[in-house]
């Protein structure tokens, strides 16, 4: 191919041979015949789905072309280029041929030269030593130029992306900012004035919209802090909006008062427990609750929320028991997480972990009472109180959070103390408090007695996303748990049971993209949302997996000749089940297929009939939905299967009734091998004795913890493989 720009006949450019913003590109482009026959009256087609182009001209013919042989077209292919095109973009064409029936398709990639700007600083005047609330002056900011092409006649127009900044003077100018240069726009400064309840340390997000080179365009992000942030302040903001109130900032009339609930019945609270168990290192416990009212976190309604032994709690359904605690935001965390004090915390008897729900004041309480953690005998006793939002409104619509401390101990000095704070469901934005003993801006010392209330503030102009996301494969279905983010600031929507999803977003144009495991994502290019203004985006997904298997019975190797051979599993299939099967064969048979049979919920199974003692049994599942994609369990059957023999037993001892002829040795004295004392985790079904061996009532299964249990000797006869 070439680049056409030259101004003449449909281009319309620069003449450089480089492709700009705003122009109109004619590529004539050359194809070959790679076989040994001649294509007749062959054409092509140019499509594409790249946002800054525009196809003007997508047709044209290329005559016949032998074997072997080359071939420009009769004519050029056009397209113009969007004016916010950005250096360095790869433009992505389609090129289909054809010719008698068939067809050829090839990928044209074409980068794009612009200036490209960013933020280098910024001065101020009028303000004083710096920009305090309640004051007005203008500001001057340094642009640099890091695009390949030069940046002519550039202005700028300067947006507020905080309610507490206003901007008197919106217009600048810099002239020719060259590759790799800076300007600066002293001569027209911009003008601002803060409002004089803004927050002290705020970090407002300002944009210039750039302008340059005949009406192409960029924008540019910056920030300017406001003021100086002081214990009195309140923490934060992160992207969202989230503020952190302690008891100290008096002069915010969102700073909390300390008024302890006591839920613990033990000292005379109406709470009930959550029966979470945590006795030891290790046996870290959550369990999720439905809430009694709706909540709004980070955008997203939710109507459960799980609580882990571990001082923390995070809205929806996890069965992550976290332990370790780290900085926020961090990856390493629970999504939607509430931390109040993030530890690895013991409960023991009735200091445990209890919720209660206040319906005269619209509150819900889960509290951490008298917990302890590895580091001596100090405990920690501490709530979190969420809020009614129907009774408690706020300006994005979200839930307020209520973190309150009777006794606080933070003794962990072996694992990062503990982290306060409260992190989206991305796990990129969040509020840090505190971690590992240090707390950030405006956060004064936790003691006995801190309250900290968390509260979305609308210091950012904001508009609400909505619409809904629908299943293709399933004729238009709704599709429920879809995920809409925002790829710009992170900020992401989940669809409801009916499709739908609605959320705030701060003002701004943005791509969208919906996503849902098993399918094509659909994404949305510079989609606007203003301030006040509802804005709607549809999405249609396109289910790409056959149904998924999970908790497929790993039959275990048996001496039962007679059979049957259950095999359940779990099939998630969000488009229809068209069949779903199991495959089974012994080394000297062929496969067999059962359908499995729908029992409850998800819940499938099958039947592998009885087989001959010896026999080596391999089976795997088969899946296929409506839209003719398939899956199997394991991914690689039928090359990779799961197996299981039928052999004589050779030894069966439940333990139940004593430890017959098996030994104990002591491999460490003293030592206890904590995980295995674990109750809930390997007692058998319907007894009360850990394979360990011993009783939990009686307290034998600790006197064999510090070792191994050994099994009589067995012979094996000579012909045993």
């Amino acid at each position: 191919h070439s680049i056409d720009d030259d101004g003449q006949d449909d281009s319309q450019g620069n003449g450089d041979g480089l492709i700009n913003p705003l122009e109109v590109i004619e590529l004539p482009v050359q194809v070959r015949n790679w076989g040994s026959v001649a294509a007749d009256s062959v054409t092509g087609t140019l499509t594409t789905d790249d946002p800054y182009i525009t196809i003007l001209d997508s047709t044209e013919t290329f005559g016949t072309i032998g074997g072997g042989s080359l071939a420009w077209s009769g004519e050029d292919f056009d397209f113009s280029v969007a004016s916010d095109c950005p250096d360095g973009h790869l433009l992505a064409l389609g090129l289909t041929l054809e010719s008698a029936g068939e067809s050829w398709y090839s990928i044209i990639q074409l980068p794009a030269v612009a200036a490209a700007f960013d933020y280098a600083g910024h001065t101020s005047s009028g303000f004083g030593e710096q920009i305090d609330p309640g004051e007005s002056g203008t500001i001057a900011v340094t642009l640099a130029n890091h695009g390949n092409a030069a940046g002519l006649d550039v202005t700028a127009t300067l947006v507020s992306g905080s309610t507490w900044i206003d901007v008197t003077a919106e217009e600048g100018s810099y002239g020719t900012i060259l590759p790799g240069g800076f300007a600066a726009n002293d001569n027209r400064p911009f003008g601002i004035s803060v409002a004089p309840e803004c927050f002290g340390g705020l970090v407002a997000p300002m944009a210039l919209l750039v302008s340059f080179s005949g009406g192409a365009r960029d924008t540019v992000h910056f920030t300017i802090t406001i003021g100086s942030q002081t214990i009195t302040d309140p923490t934060g903001p992160c992207a969202y909006g989230y503020y952190a109130f302690d008891n100290g900032d008096t002069g915010y009339t969102d700073a909390p008062a300390y008024d302890w609930v006591e839920i613990a019945p033990n000292h005379g609270g109406p709470g009930t427990s959550l029966g979470l168990s945590d006795n030891g290192y290790g046996q870290d416990d959550v369990v999720t609750v439905d809430l009694p009212f709706g909540f709004s976190y980070y955008g997203q309604p939710f109507t459960r929320a799980t609580i882990c032994s571990n001082g923390w709690m995070c809205m929806g359904s996890t069965w992550l028991v976290n332990y370790r605690n780290w900085n926020i935001p961090c990856a390493g965390a629970p999504p939607n997480l509430i931390a109040p004090m993030w530890d690895n915390f013991y409960l023991s008897g009735s200091d445990a972990v209890y919720h209660w729900y206040d319906a005269g004041n619209h509150r819900y309480v889960v509290q951490w009472s008298r917990v302890k953690n590895n580091y001596g005998a100090a405990v920690s006793n501490f709530e979190v109180i969420l809020y009614d939002e129907a009774h408690y409104p706020t300006d994005t619509d979200d839930g307020i959070i209520l973190f309150q401390y009777e006794t606080f101990s933070n003794v962990d000095y072996g694992q990062h103390y503990s982290t306060i704070g409260i992190q989206d469901g991305e796990n990129s934005t969040g509020v840090m408090y505190g971690y590992y003993n240090d707390y950030n801006g405006g956060a004064a010392p936790i003691t006995s007695g801190t309250a900290i209330r968390f509260v979305p503030v609308a210091n950012v102009p904001r508009g609400t996303l909505s619409g809904t996301v629908t299943n293709l494969t399933a004729g238009g279905a709704p599709l429920a748990g879809a995920q809409v983010r925002v790829l710009e600031n992170g900020h992401t929507l989940y669809s409801e049971t009916d499709g739908t999803y609605e959320g705030t977003v701060p003002t701004g144009t943005y791509t969208l993209v919906a996503s849902f495991e098993g399918f094509w994502p659909d994404t949305a290019f510079g989609v606007p949302i203003v301030e006040s203004e509802v804005t709607s985006r549809n999405f249609i997904l396109t289910d790409i997996a056959g149904p998924m298997f999970s908790e497929t019975t790993q039959y275990g190797n048996t001496p039962n000749v007679t059979g049957p051979y259950v095999i359940e599993t779990t099939v998630i299939e969000h488009s229809g089940i068209d069949e779903v099967s199991l495959y089974y064969r012994t080394l000297t048979t062929e496969w067999s297929t059962v359908p499995l049979m729908h029992q409850i919920g998800d819940l499938y199974s099958g039947e592998i009939p009885g087989q001959p003692l010896n026999s080596t049994v391999a089976y795997y599942l088969y899946g296929l939905d409506i839209g003719g994609n398939e899956s199997y369990d394991p991914p690689g059957a039928p090359e990779d299967t799961y197996l299981f023999y039928v052999l004589p037993s050779l030894v069966e001892d439940a333990f139940e009734d004593g430890m017959g002829d098996w030994t104990h040795e002591v491999v460490t004295d003293g030592f206890h091998d904590q995980w295995h004392l674990s109750t809930r985790r390997n007692h058998s079904a319907g007894g009360e004795t850990s394979w360990m061996f011993g009783s939990e009532s009686s307290g034998e299964y600790m006197d064999y913890c510090d070792g191994a249990l050994i099994t009589p000797a067995f012979e094996l006869s000579s012909d045993a493989t």
